[in-house]
């Protein structure tokens, strides 16, 4: 790694020493000292270099790149689910690959790993964690193959979540129960009733977009009034419409409805059977989706009802409002307007806990703001 010559100056003979090394892109790099009368002095400087690039890894035997080792820890999580590899696949691509793809995995540093967290952090994306879990995950796995000698990320301090600046958004998050009513209205009076079905069910179920296109008419007993959830339609690996299990053990649950959802479906269920019989489709297949294509009985694509709502809300001139909004809206109203518990909500949204029922889905609407100041007021007045 060191070579030593001499060389000659006005002041007499002297020593230079030469350390090589790769650098974290696998480039070759030397560092030049010189000005040793000594060639003893010459070798501890040297030795002292070496230790510091020991330290940094930069004589680490592994000259793998960090996206050739992201390719064999993948194959062993080939038991995931399809939509959570092809999570997987776009954190890659869009927020680690860029930063780290192409780098030596030995030559990456705690520096490297702490500026991508923050750059992560800064931006914001709230889901900075789960990338830094991600590299985590790869640099444990190089660690344990011998790639690398200590996992660089678990050195790393993480910004705390509670502290992360929050981008501003001009996206509404949540409908009013008058907006929502006028969307629904005007829903049903332009709508196909397959559409007005979808959102008047979403509406008063606070089911994911996912849930809603996996359903089956098997699922939904008018016996019993009930609705079971048993799946989720998500994107899989090339991004291609897939069955999975739903999201969260607490995920698959059984929901009571109401008479008039009931009645909503029932209509849907006789006049989505006779269009199937029309075009020589069985209309009484026991894995038949709830809701289908147009053109024949397979399932809707997962973006379909966003891009069916965007585009009419514009020509209806109603409010828009993204389809994940729509079970916030649930949450938000059904607590608000103190018609619901937060247990209840919990129940039907499908969470562990209540605190993430609060925390994540539950909105304060103004009217509800200019509420609290009044309540306030009266609780404190003394005239």
């Amino acid at each position: 790694m060191a070579s030593y010559r001499k060389y000659q100056t006005k002041k007499g003979q002297r020593w230079m020493v030469t350390v090589s090394y790769t650098d974290r892109y696998g480039k070759y790099r030397q560092v030049n000292k010189a000005g040793f009368k000594l060639k003893k002095e010459a070798t501890q400087v040297a030795l002292q270099l070496e230790n510091e690039l020991q330290q940094r890894d930069y004589f680490a035997d592994s000259k793998l790149t960090f996206q050739q080792v992201y390719t064999k820890w993948l194959k062993i999580k080939a038991d995931l689910k399809p939509s959570s590899l092809n999570n997987i696949h776009t954190v890659m691509r869009n927020h680690i690959s860029p930063l780290f793809g192409e780098m030596i995995i030995s030559k990456i540093t705690i520096d490297d790993c702490q500026n991508a967290v923050e750059k992560w952090y800064f931006h914001p994306y709230k889901k900075y964690y789960r990338f830094y879990l991600l590299l985590n995950s790869i640099l444990e796995f190089a660690v344990e193959r011998n790639y690398i000698h200590t996992n660089p990320a678990q050195k790393i301090h993480l910004p705390r979540a509670d502290r992360q600046p929050v981008k501003a958004s001009s996206k509404k998050q949540f409908y009013t129960r008058e907006e929502l009513q006028t969307v629904l209205k005007a829903i049903k009076d332009n709508a196909p009733t397959e559409m007005f079905t979808f959102f008047w069910l979403i509406a008063n179920s606070g089911l994911r977009r996912g849930e809603m296109l996996g359903l089956q008419w098997q699922d939904i007993d008018f016996e019993t009034h009930t609705l079971r959830v048993q799946r989720t339609q998500s994107f899989g690996v090339g991004n291609k419409s897939i069955l999975n299990s739903p999201k969260t053990k607490n995920s698959k649950r059984t929901i009571f409805l109401a008479k008039k959802t009931e009645n909503y479906l029932k209509i849907w269920q006789l006049e989505q059977a006779k269009y199937l019989l029309s075009i020589g489709k069985n209309p009484h297949s026991a894995n038949l989706p709830v809701f289908t294509r147009i053109s024949d009985s397979r399932m809707m694509s997962v973006n379909y009802p966003s891009q069916w709502l965007k585009r009419f809300c514009v020509a209806h001139s109603v409010p828009y409002l993204e389809i994940k909004g729509w079970r916030h809206t649930f949450a938000t109203l059904g607590i608000e307007n103190n018609n619901l518990t937060t247990k209840q909500v919990q129940a039907e949204l499908g969470h562990a806990s209540a605190d993430i029922t609060l925390n994540v889905y539950t909105g304060i609407s103004e009217e509800e703001k200019a509420r609290t100041a009044d309540t306030m007021a009266n609780l404190i007045a003394f005239d």
